[in-house]
This record gives structure tokens, sequence and C-alpha cells, in this order.
């Protein structure tokens, strides 16, 4: 390593410390304790607590919110490897464009429940060499002359010294810092700046330095959030530029714009906050940060990643890596159309719409008349056999095997997910592989001979594999099927513990139903909670569920006015100070 380099990380390091930084080590301390989670307790849906499956407790039964605002701690994240890409186009836009910078060689990313969320694993040697690895190539792709150019034109700079060096810190700091830079940190830079140029090949090696310390300071890469003053009572505002990181991230997936910036000091007004709600929403760049939203609750992207995942293509021939694409992008598609393309935002229509985004290859696989070529059509669907998120072949294909469907798993992503229910672990010693597979018997009648026989695995999967039967007519591509082996496909179930319990002829009936279902609209916001903060929701925060639930309520299920309130809770605005 290079004398430069450890300069970079020892600004990087000083950085954090500097008045008016966070303040004690990074690392996950005030994560909420599990036990402390609202999913974490509670009876079944019969009240007994003793059901396999359980609920957690109705947000109508919270206290009523008045007085003093009710905040849990929000453990200290790192950012995903989508919000670091993201984010560092946002700085340099200018040079980077539309192209996503490469995160190959940052972590994976931990997992929150379904959502991305780097709140554990604390900044080792080999992490801190990875957001080092990666800032880095950062800085030197933008050190080719028309890269340089697109950077540095818009500073209006008489020449290529010094003070236009400053003038580079001045725009991209704040950018990168997501807030102004002090005098101290400002000086630091150009400090930096000259050690680069004296032996880094000038103006360009110096600025490539600038760059890639910015883009590895805990600044950039933690979400970090300086109080607005004092805490009274464990609780301090949120200061305007923290909230303004809290709006971008949560509906850009990626840091805040100029404007958003700009806007840092009213949004202490939660009418200022709601109108760049809507400015945001309206905004390009919500397209994949609701989406990121999207595919991470529904499990498209988690554990198992539509991106990445394969099948046994002597069964499935035409899953190839561009029909793999097309089913992540209809869903991309379909979730932007609803929440800002001209959809009513409801979460009703995400879960039922008899339409979807389609291009020929996924219209080829549903069977249905669609457009030509590899642009995505709002294109109707069968009501009969789609409808909405869950029938879309991107989730039925992640939940499922590599050679068939798979009950378990997408009955699991529906119960732990969609109504936030909690699923033990199954007992020490079971075999979770799944049946073996046949060429007689159908998917359901294996998985009933197996998991209903031994009555140790049947309390669970009658809740677990009832929910995922209803989606049989699904193969392991999202292709519809009336058949398999010669036999009918059985899709019907009969749904227990929940509030929408009752029998269903198909996954189309159990959709419309989960739709009204109470719990599936707590847990909705429940999740929105979880995927804003990067931890569990708890007690402390019941006041803000509760205000998101009676919002959605109140306006026929839009999401987005859910968001308002979510933008303007008490969880939002303010943040629990640790002594």
């Amino acid at each position: 390593m290079s004398s430069i380099t450890h300069r970079a990380v020892w600004l990087s390091l000083v950085a954090v410390l500097a008045p008016g930084g966070c303040t004690g080590a990074i690392d996950s301390s005030n994560e909420i304790p599990p036990d402390e989670s609202i999913g974490g307790n509670g009876g079944g849906a019969g009240g007994s607590g003793s059901d396999p499956i359980i609920n957690p407790p109705k947000i109508n039964n919270t206290p009523a919110c008045t007085g003093t605002p009710s905040v849990a701690p929000t453990p200290l994240r790192r950012l995903t490897r989508d919000e670091y890409a993201n984010a560092a186009r946002e700085v340099l836009g200018e040079a980077l464009g539309a192209t996503r910078p490469a995160i190959d060689t940052l972590a994976e990313d931990e997992l929150v429940g379904p959502f991305f969320g780097n709140s554990v694993q604390r900044a080792d040697e080999s992490l801190t060499q990875n957001y080092m690895d990666t800032a880095e190539r950062i800085g030197a792709s933008i050190a080719v002359a028309a890269k340089l150019d697109a950077l540095v034109g818009p500073l209006q700079c008489a020449a290529r010294d010094e003070a236009c060096a400053g003038k580079f810190v001045d725009k991209y700091g704040p950018r990168a810092y997501r807030r102004p830079l002090t005098a101290d940190e400002r000086t630091r830079y150009l400090t930096l700046y000259r050690a680069y140029a004296a032996s880094s090949g000038g103006f360009t090696g110096g600025v490539r330095g600038i760059v890639q310390t910015l883009l590895q300071s805990p600044n950039f890469v933690y979400h970090l959030e300086v109080p607005e003053a004092a805490a009274v009572g464990g609780l301090a505002l949120v200061g305007g530029y923290a909230l303004a990181s809290r709006l971008s991230f949560l509906l850009w997936n990626s840091g805040p714009d100029d404007v958003l910036l700009a806007a840092a000091g009213g949004l202490s007004d939660p009418k200022n906050v709601r109108t760049q709600v809507s400015r945001m929403l309206a905004d390009g760049r919500a397209r994949e940060g609701l989406a990121a939203f999207h595919l991470q609750w529904i499990g498209i992207e988690g554990r198992e990643s539509i991106r990445e995942i394969a099948k046994n293509t002597a069964i499935y021939a035409k899953f190839t890596l561009p029909l793999r694409a097309a089913m992540r992008s209809e869903t991309v598609s379909f979730v932007d159309h609803v929440m800002r393309g001209g959809g009513d935002g409801r979460l009703s229509t995400l879960l039922t719409a008899p339409f979807s985004f389609l291009d020929a290859s996924m219209a080829a696989l549903y069977g249905v008349t669609g457009p030509p070529g590899t642009s995505f059509v709002k294109t109707d669907l069968d009501p009969r056999q789609r409808g909405g998120l869950l029938t879309q072949a991107s989730m039925l294909t992640v939940h499922a095997q590599t050679d068939g469907s798979s009950p378990v798993k997408r009955g699991v992503v529906i119960r732990k997910n969609l109504l936030c229910q909690e699923i033990p672990d199954p007992p020490p010693g079971v075999n979770n592989a799944p049946p073996l597979a046949s060429r007689t018997l159908t998917t359901r009648e294996r998985y009933v001979q197996v998991h209903e026989k031994d009555p140790t695995c049947a309390s669970c999967h009658k809740l677990i594999d009832h929910i995922g039967f209803a989606f049989e007519n699904y193969d392991g591509i999202g292709g519809w099927r009336t058949t398999e082996n010669n036999k009918p496909v059985v899709a019907s179930v009969d749904l227990t513990g929940t509030d929408i319990d009752g029998k269903y002829a198909n996954a189309i009936e159990l959709d419309g139903k989960l739709a009204q279902s109470n719990l599936v609209k707590e847990c909705t916001a429940r999740q929105w909670f979880r995927y804003s903060f990067g931890r569990s929701d708890t007690m402390a925060d019941a006041c803000t569920i509760q205000q998101m639930v009676a919002t959605l309520e109140a306006s026929q299920l839009d999401l987005r006015a859910m968001l308002g309130a979510l933008a303007t809770s008490d969880a939002f605005r303010y943040q629990k100070v640790q002594p």
C-alpha cells in the first residue's frame, strides 16, 4: 500500500471522529435484541399462544399516539451494495451518468428479515480493504479525459489548479457526505489533493485522490445521523441533512440530490417533507428505489435472487439468462406503474391486478398475445390465471426448486413476508430435503405424503404447505399448468392461522382475500418500517406503525399516502440518543 493510500485511509478514519461526526465505536451495540421485537411475542391466530405460527400483536391494541414521541434505537448501518453504487452515481453523476459503478469487491450484504441491512459485521481489516478497493477503482475510472471533463466542466475553473480543486471539493464533498463539509474537512481534502497531485500526476491525480477518499469515508459508507439539537429525555430531532438522507434512501435507495440537500433546512416542517416525498416519487430515480423494497419484500432478491437462480434446463429449457432478466424487469415495471406511473398506488392493485408489463419472452411464457421485441408494455392477462405480484414469474421462480415448484418456499414467503408471522425452526435432526421427484405423483401428493405423515412435521407444514398449494398451477418458472404427471393439479386450500381463514379454490381467490386482510395491511406497514430503518419494529415504535396503518386504511390502501405518514412519523423525525 502506498503512502498516499495510507493517507487516504487516515483521512477517512479521522472524518468520523471529527467534530460534528458520530461518537463511539462503529459497531452494532445499539441493535435491538430480538426478544424486544413486536413480532417476537403474541399468540397465534386463535390467541392461545400455542400455535406453531405466531402472529404479531394487533396494531389497534396499542395505546393512542399522544404525548412524548416514542422511538426505539436504530443500529448504525453501512450502506448496502446497491445503496453504495447508487449513492456513488449520485455523487459523480456528471461523469458516471447511467452507468452503475462496479461493486463486486464489496462484501455480501447482511439480511435483516427479508431486507438487506448491514448493522452486524464490524469494519475489520478485510472489510476496510473491500471499500478501499472499490473506491480506488471508481477513482481510477474517472481519471480519463472525458469523465474528468464532465466532472470539472460545471466548476468553470480558470485553470486546473488547487483553486479548481477547492471548487471540486465544494461541489462533490457535500454530495458524498450528504451534508456540508466543515472548514476542517475541506482543508484536509485540499491537503490530500496536494499530496496526490505531487506524487500521482498533477491535477488529475489529485482529483482522483479526492474521489477515492470521499467514497471510502465513513461519512459516505455509513448512515451517519447527527442530532439537530441536544437530546431531551433521550430523544433528539433528526437533523435536516440526516432527514434528507433518510428520505432519499427510503424512496430512491440512494443519496440525496442537490435539490433535497438544499431543502434540508426546512424539513423540520412535515409539510415540506410531504412536498419532497411527492417530488421524489415523481422522479425517475424512484423506479429502482421502489423496486428495491418490493423485490426484497417478496423475496425475489435476498438469500436467493432472480439475478442468480439456477434451474434444471433439461426440464425448463426456456429458462435462459435473458428470460431471467425479463422476469425481474416485469416486476420492476409493474411496481413502477402501480406506484408512480399512472397507477392508483393501492396495495390491493399490487396483489390482484389482472395485468402486467411484458415483453415477447414473458408473453410467450404466460401464453398470451403480447408485444413484439424486448420493450415492456402493459398487457392484460387472463384474470383466472394471473393477478398481481404473487403470480408473477419472478416470485414463483425464486420460490421453487431447480426441478419443480415448492409449496414450502411459496408458503413460507407469504406467511413471513406478507403476514409477518413467525415460523419456528424445524426440530433438530429433521431431514429438510424436499420430497423425491416422481413420475407418477403430483407435487402436492408428494409433499402431503412426506410432511403430513410425521406429526413432528405436520403441525407446521399444514400451515405452510397449504398456502403454497394454492400456487400449484404454476411450475418452477411460473408457467401455467393444469396437469402434472398426467394428473389434474389441485390448487384448493383450507387456510387457517390468519384473519382470512377459509376455503379457496386457487391462488387468484387467495390473493383477493390477502388484499383485504388486516394482517397483510399491518404487515405491509411493518415491512416498510423495517426496510427504512434496517431493524425490527419494537413496542416503542407502535405509534408510528399505528399511524401508518391508519393512513393506509383512510386512503383506500394507497401506499404512497402511507409512505408520507412514515416520512412524517415520530420514528422518522426523531432518534434515540444513547447516554
